[in-house]
């Protein structure tokens, strides 16, 4: 029988086994990446899609490029008129 953080060890280990050596475990749920990167695009978009659940850590170059994403997202929201959505609601966090 195994417990939770053996299953998702596992897991990990089945679906990622070349960044098994990277991952540092700092927690039974927290993780932290510490790899050699080629490029921000990969790993911005797994940061911005896990916005509510990451913390970023990484070079200016990343923290730069994660920045530069973020101003056009929201210049592409105030650009839009025909959303239908109120954007204050989100900007509330």
């Amino acid at each position: 029988m195994y417990n939770q953080s053996e299953k998702h060890s596992e897991k990990r280990n089945k679906y990622y086994p070349l960044a098994e050596r990277f991952l540092i475990k700092l927690s039974n749920n927290q993780f932290k990446l510490k790899a050699p990167i080629a490029k921000y695009e990969g790993p911005g978009r797994f940061a911005l899609g896990l916005a509510e659940d990451v913390r970023l850590l990484g070079d200016d170059g990343f923290l730069e490029y994660i920045k530069i994403k973020l101003t056009k997202c929201q210049q592409f929201l105030s650009d839009s008129t025909n959303l239908g959505v109120d954007l204050m609601k989100f900007d509330q966090n």
